[in-house]
């Protein structure tokens, strides 16, 4: 009877009712479960608090270690920028650098965050510690950016803080782990696969066609220099004797990013310091930019419009002579075109990835040429445009969630510039004070006017 129990099932309540009825009552078995319960009582009664608490407490303090280290490297900048205690500074930046080798070292920046069963929205778009630590490293690089100079912990604040804040918004693998895997793959199993296409010949082609333009008796033409020119080379000079301004108040005041392109074609391709070197770099930078205006007509009317894009800006008049005189004009293009690729793209794909890389472009755009000041406004007007367009529907505050991310990335880059503007409005903004009001001359009509002529001028050119 026993053995015949223990293989038939449990009765249930009804069952047992059921039995009563018949005057048959069916036995209760009383301890049939009682061993098992008291085996779970004895597992789950066993002490293992006290392994738990030190692996928490391990991992909080381990998290302390960036930090820590960043703070150090803002109270060591403090003392540097009042000239107190340099000692003291370089050793809390000694101090600092080793808490983020640690750091990097224990593979604190490449964990990932542990999901929970709520997880708020932000966590799909945003993380919040690498967001912190950019806008940390921000900080640092504005103070470090004082007396409009570029200094050895500006490069370094600044570099970190573009990287930190762009992996915080970025989704996905970042770009350096897809590369690193690509490196890894190909040489695992080397392999090569072109394929060309006649749209791909045609683009090349076209390319070729305004290298020619570009470059065709560059040393001729044009044949002499302007006190323009002179200027240049004399803030190049600068350069080459470690005067490494952010802002060159020469000349009515001048951005940074040709005397510096220039100065390391002089300094590390032996190029001589002359006016066929400023022509050289300012006709490859406008060649460089014509990828990316291929890309951006691609992006609003596919391979025809891109290819026709391309090759008119080639050949057109304006961009071969700002391209061949040697002014920095040229640069402005080269950056405004990836910022509005990408802007476009993010906006038609719906990928955060790319506002990240227009607000990178649009915020370096400002190194450039004085015109870049107005990029900003191209950017949010075209946001703006999209969002009450009806193909926005659904994803309008998305997009401006996108716009907030290219802005912040923007102002991070910008950081350098934002310090030298702050430090000498007066320098930085005279040249576009002078421009566009009457306080080096006379307007030459009313200002509405000006504008729509200098609009229809544009389209004209």
């Amino acid at each position: 009877m026993e053995d015949l129990s223990e293989s038939t099932p449990e009765p249930s309540v009804l069952d047992w009712l059921k039995s009563l009825f018949k005057l048959k009552p069916l036995p209760i078995p009383e301890r049939a479960a009682a061993g098992p319960v008291v085996e779970l009582r004895r597992v789950v009664a066993q002490p293992a608090a006290l392994p738990s608490t030190q692996v928490d407490i391990r991992k909080w303090a381990g998290q302390l270690r960036l930090p820590v280290a960043l703070l150090l490297a803002f109270i060591a900048q403090v003392g540097l920028e009042l000239h107190k205690n340099v000692r003291g500074s370089v050793l809390l930046y000694l101090l600092a650098g080793g808490l983020i080798g640690w750091s990097l070292w224990a593979g604190e920046l490449d964990r990932e965050t542990e999901k929970t069963k709520v997880e708020r929205s932000w966590r799909t778009w945003i993380d919040l510690r690498y967001l912190a630590g950019g806008i940390i490293l921000s900080g640092l690089t504005y103070l470090a950016s004082g007396d409009n100079t570029f200094r050895f912990s500006t490069l370094v604040f600044w570099v970190l803080a573009i990287l930190a804040t762009g992996r915080a918004f970025w989704q996905g693998k970042p770009p350096t782990a897809r590369l690193s895997s690509g490196v890894r793959e190909f040489l695992g199993k080397p392999r090569i696969k072109v394929s060309i296409g006649a749209s791909t010949l045609l683009a090349l082609a076209a390319f070729g066609l305004a290298a020619g333009f570009r470059y065709a008796r560059l040393a001729d033409v044009p044949y002499e220099m302007t006190s323009d020119h002179a200027e240049k080379i004399l803030d190049i000079i600068d350069v080459l004797n470690g005067q490494t301004s952010i802002f060159f108040p020469r000349n009515a005041g001048r951005e940074a990013m040709q005397f510096y392109t220039t100065a390391a074609a002089v300094h590390w391709f032996g190029a001589e310091l002359d006016f066929l070197t400023l022509k050289r770099v300012t006709a490859t930078a406008g060649l460089l930019a014509l990828p990316f205006i291929y890309l951006f007509g691609r992006e609003i009317g596919g391979r025809k419009v891109g290819l026709a894009t391309m090759a008119l800006t080639g050949i057109a008049y304006w961009p071969n002579v700002i391209g061949r005189v040697g002014l920095r004009a040229t640069f402005y293009p080269l950056l405004l075109a990836p910022t509005l690729y990408f802007l476009v793209r993010g906006l038609r794909a719906r990928r955060q990835n790319d506002f990240v890389l227009s607000g990178f472009f649009l915020g370096a755009a400002i190194y450039s040429y004085t015109s870049a000041r107005l990029a900003p406004l191209v950017v949010i007007l075209a946001v703006l445009l999209y969002v009450v367009h009806r193909e926005s529907k659904g994803h309008r505050l998305q997009a401006l969630r996108w716009l907030g991310v290219a802005g912040l990335m923007a102002v991070v880059v910008a950081a350098p510039f934002l310090r030298a503007a702050y430090q000498m409005p007066d320098q930085v903004f005279f040249r576009t004070v002078t421009r566009v009001t009457e306080m080096e001359r006379s307007l030459d009509g009313t200002v509405t006017g000006i504008f729509f002529n200098n609009v229809l001028e544009a389209l004209k050119m």
